[in-house]
């Protein structure tokens, strides 16, 4: 029931912002949209068709970072949680592609959940499946050791159709797990060495998904 409240309340989101003039930015490929420490009074809206492409990047004061790819579907916001809790900034949010974006005053996101509960459905909906995500990966990365979550994103990817790597940068792709670039390839050489995957044209695959699923059952 919620979840259809929650899809009910975006697209009435959607409908009311559209009917509005917005300034709109252009950032270029490698640009920072969101800085961590960053406050905000307003938010990013997404609103192309083509899908663009960003990270999430956490950077410790210790020099180890994680970096996460993230998805910029049609109508993706970015920033709206910090802007209407007026916290900062968690996460740095860098372009890995031309993105076109408009930008929302956090005053006219309050006053649209005042006036439409199903709005309001839809913004606590989005920050309970974010909220859940990330709690979920960050255990699991915990929990497990390096080379069985690298071997499960593998896994995961393989299952969609995608690439054994999202970033061709492989220093961009060890901080995916939070590693060194050494570390990962330590790792990558143990799933050759298994015959797990292969490499072809310098482009890993996956060879042998039965062997693959052993080695996540342990």
């Amino acid at each position: 029931m919620l979840k259809n409240e929650s899809l009910i309340g975006e697209s009435k989101l959607i409908e009311k912002l559209s009917e509005q003039s917005f300034k709109s930015v252009c950032f270029q490929k490698g640009d920072y949209v969101l800085r961590r420490g960053q406050e905000l009074k307003f938010f990013y809206w997404y609103q192309q068709q083509q899908q663009g492409e960003c990270a999430i990047q956490y950077l410790a004061e210790n020099g180890r970072s994680i970096k996460l790819p993230l998805g910029s579907n049609q109508n993706r916001f970015f920033g709206e949680i910090e802007a209407l809790t007026s916290q900062p900034c968690q996460f740095d949010v860098i372009t890995n592609s031309v993105l076109h974006l408009k930008i929302i005053p956090a005053k006219l996101l309050a006053e649209l959940i005042k006036q439409d509960s199903q709005i309001a459905i839809w913004y606590a909906n989005t920050m309970a499946h974010r909220y859940q995500n990330m709690v979920e990966t960050c255990f699991f990365y915990m929990l497990h050791p390096l080379a069985i979550n690298i071997a499960q994103d593998i896994l995961k990817r393989h299952q969609n159709g995608k690439p054994v790597k999202h970033f061709e940068n492989q220093s961009d792709e060890a901080a995916r797990f939070g590693c060194s670039e050494r570390v990962y390839r330590r790792v990558i050489k143990q799933l050759l060495e298994l015959e797990i995957l292969r490499k072809r044209e310098g482009h890993l695959a996956v060879l042998d998904i039965a062997k693959l699923t052993q080695f996540l059952q342990g």
